[in-house]
């Protein structure tokens, strides 16, 4: 009985001490990660830290007590002479206030950056619930800050240290008691940019010029641009490589110059890279105008028939003012004035319409019956014709004879009674 009692008590104060290390504790896992790394100046660069729980299947709730990093990077990218301050950026941290890091938990040394744990400690119930979808919580925004420019061309590398120096990188939950659940490897760069830093500016793309023409001596000119532009360039027009004025500035699009007259545009872009020239050129002509030319009309009869020609004998197309009438004796000025878009002037035509002449004749006869006689076929003020009817003595009497001027002549009929 004795022997029984004693071998229960072995087996349960066995059982007591090695109950603890057949059972083993899960731990939340994480991922830890530097994003949003940028550089916004010259001596400026930013980086992002993000922590999300990665095992809610096997720890429901990741309840995080603390966090404290190490940083470190290229310290190439320091100039000669030049010093690196860090600065927390308040505002982007979503994590308990107790759990922020604070500007003086961060430290530049000289291997890298150091962030310690905050404190006072937020105590079991109070840390915050890390989030389950990427990319998590945001445990904070770091400033970095060159007293002097970057140097060109160099790359930050920001990474996780896990040394001593700067400092260990280390995650800490509430499981419930205050646990370090680190796991280095979890610490990643995976989404980090690492953006290469100052690069030396580039000259402003090549644009084509537009706008070459031709327009009418007198006229606005053409205008003159370019068929694309950039922002943050200042386009110079130059007139025969004389810089015309104002400069315009890039706008993303197409840009103009506005009108310009006769001469040869080239056109040159501007920025922190240099001085570039754009492609081709715009090339403007001035027209003299042309003076039309037409053929004389007239003179004319008051009452004939008539116009005036609406092309002239070297092309150019109009109307001509006042309206052409022949109804009136006189000389009339027409001007011509040419249809918009020719490259003409104004002309004018005086036309003559006279008032028609009565032919004058000296009295014939009287006849004795028999006569020889005729009718003068030219008047005594030089119009020519023909009578109707035909002379004649061959009877007595009075006949009424009819002048008809030839065709051609500004004159009238006239009778003459040969007896």
């Amino acid at each position: 009985m004795k022997k029984n009692l004693f071998l229960n008590l072995f087996v349960a104060f066995g059982l007591f001490w090695l109950l603890p290390s057949m059972v083993k504790a899960v731990n939340p896992t994480y991922i830890c990660e530097i994003r949003n790394d940028a550089q916004i100046s010259s001596t400026e660069y930013i980086f992002d830290l993000y922590i999300v729980h990665t095992n809610p299947g096997a720890v429901a709730t990741f309840e995080l007590a603390g966090i404290q990093a190490g940083f470190t990077y290229n310290l190439g990218v320091l100039p000669a002479g030049a010093t690196m301050s860090a600065t927390i950026i308040d505002g982007f941290s979503n994590l308990a206030l107790c759990l922020q890091p604070k500007q003086a938990n961060l430290t530049v040394v000289a291997t890298g950056i150091k962030m310690t744990l905050a404190a006072p400690q937020c105590g079991a119930g109070n840390g915050t619930i890390i989030s389950t979808v990427a990319p998590g919580n945001c445990i904070t925004r770091i400033k970095l800050t060159s007293s002097l420019p970057f140097v060109a061309n160099s790359q930050f590398n920001i990474n996780w240290s896990f040394a001593t120096s700067p400092w260990p990188s280390k995650v800490y939950a509430y499981l419930p008691a205050y646990t370090n659940v680190t796991v280095n490897a979890n610490h990643v760069i995976t989404n980090r940019n690492n953006p290469v830093l100052n690069p030396p500016a580039t000259g402003p793309t090549a644009y084509a010029v537009t706008g070459s023409g031709s327009y009418c001596q007198g006229g606005a000119g053409l205008p003159v641009g370019l068929a694309n532009s950039e922002t943050g360039v200042t386009y110079t027009l130059l007139k025969g490589g004389v810089a015309q004025v104002p400069t315009v500035a890039g706008t993303g699009a197409a840009i103009t110059f506005g009108n310009q007259l006769f001469g040869t545009y080239t056109v040159s872009g501007t920025n922190a890279g240099g001085t570039t020239a754009m492609t081709g050129n715009a090339v403007i002509t001035e027209n003299t105008p042309v003076t039309p030319t037409f053929a004389q009309n007239g003179p004319f009869c008051v009452g004939d028939a008539g116009s005036l020609a609406l092309t002239s004998t070297n092309g150019i197309t109009g109307t001509w003012s006042p309206a052409f009438s022949t109804a009136a004796s006189g000389t009339t000025v027409y001007t011509f004035t040419p249809t918009a878009g020719q490259c003409a002037t104004t002309a004018t035509m005086s036309v003559v319409v006279n008032a028609p002449v009565t032919p004058t004749f000296a009295q014939i006869g009287p006849f004795c019956v028999g006569d020889a006689g005729s009718l003068a076929l030219t008047s005594s003020n030089g119009i020519t014709g023909t009578w109707n009817p035909a002379f004649s003595t061959a009877a007595s009497g009075t006949t009424v004879y009819t002048f008809t001027p030839t065709a051609g002549q500004c004159a009238t009929t006239t009778t003459m009674s040969v007896v």
